[in-house]
């Protein structure tokens, strides 16, 4: 791996204006909180076979719990730059025109993405980091779930090690879903 380090001081910073300064500082925040979040979820992908299929589902499970604190970290990220570059005009008439047209490119399919239907955008407002559960996606996603599905509690008495994974299951099944009708245009 090459690194490149780069050493600034309060000085350095001090001589961007306000709003810049913010910008670069919550961007690096968000860059860490998506590159930690991406880094566990590689760690916790196992490279041969689980040992059993308890070990499987939970895995299995606690990854798509990362995924799903990905996508809202994206979402969030996107939020920020929404409102602190594209909603604020002279940054925006600062940075836009010089992005090349890779950069360009990249920023309209953001917008296309991150648009209100965008499936991303639903997870992360229904099922990633919302618990209110306004529009029963849970009832839906249990009565849509196949008989045969198990439907499985691992639970310990040590504190963290308890895994519900009906609970993500059904959670999983609901993300899914809205990915899913998000291809068709259509709604959970």
């Amino acid at each position: 791996m090459k690194l490149l380090r780069a050493s600034l001081t309060k000085n350095d910073l001090a001589v961007l204006p306000q709003a810049e300064r913010s910008l670069f500082l919550l961007l690096g925040h968000a860059s860490n909180e998506i590159n930690v979040l991406s880094k566990l979820i590689l760690m916790v992908m196992r490279k041969d076979a689980a040992p059993s299929q308890v070990a499987n589902n939970v895995e299995a499970g606690q990854i798509c719990v990362l995924v799903r604190v990905l996508m809202g970290q994206l979402h969030e990220a996107w939020r920020l730059f929404q409102k602190r570059v594209l909603s604020d005009r002279p940054l925006f008439n600062k940075y836009v025109p010089q992005l090349d047209a890779d950069g360009a490119a990249a920023l309209d399919n953001l917008k296309k993405h991150f648009g209100g239907t965008s499936p991303l955008t639903k997870i992360r407002s229904k099922v990633a980091f919302h618990y209110s559960d306004d529009d029963n996606l849970t009832e839906q996603s249990f009565q849509a779930v196949a008989e045969s599905e198990p439907l499985e509690l691992y639970l310990t008495t040590q504190v963290g090690n308890s895994f519900y994974h009906a609970s993500e299951v059904i959670v999983m099944s609901t993300a899914v879903r809205m990915v899913m009708s998000g291809e068709r245009g259509g709604s959970v």
